[in-house]
């Protein structure tokens, strides 16, 4: 399986672990730009009682290049928060958060977790 396929599939178990906890899904990869400029994409915003999460998907098959939750480059983490600062200036109250990964022959973990700078 490549990589692309991999994130694809990781992203689709994302969406069904969100879905059977509640959470309704409002996009999925949204692209954003700013003053003509790519600034990123967001892979799910959802939503929860009244809290609007923006998730980063990260899928990895091993830990053999560290673990999904390491792999969140600090560039990546400065992305999605002006993402969210530009999304929470227009909607809601918002929260950033990574959901990892980690698929391998028998099982498929998923683990969600704060992201701090």
């Amino acid at each position: 399986m490549d990589f692309q396929s991999l994130g694809k599939k990781g992203e689709q178990y994302a969406k069904e672990y969100l879905i059977a906890n509640g959470y309704t899904i409002l996009a999925t990869n949204q692209q954003f730009n700013l003053n003509k400029k790519k600034l990123g994409e967001i892979d799910i915003i959802a939503k929860l009682g009244q809290v609007t999460y923006i998730f980063e998907i990260k899928t990895r098959r091993s830990d053999k290049y560290g673990s999904a939750n390491e792999s969140l480059t600090t560039k990546k983490i400065n992305t999605l928060y002006t993402i969210t600062e530009f999304l929470s200036n227009k909607y809601s109250l918002m929260k950033l958060q990574l959901i990892a990964i980690q698929i391998t022959k028998t099982r498929v973990n998923i683990e969600i977790h704060d992201i701090i700078i």
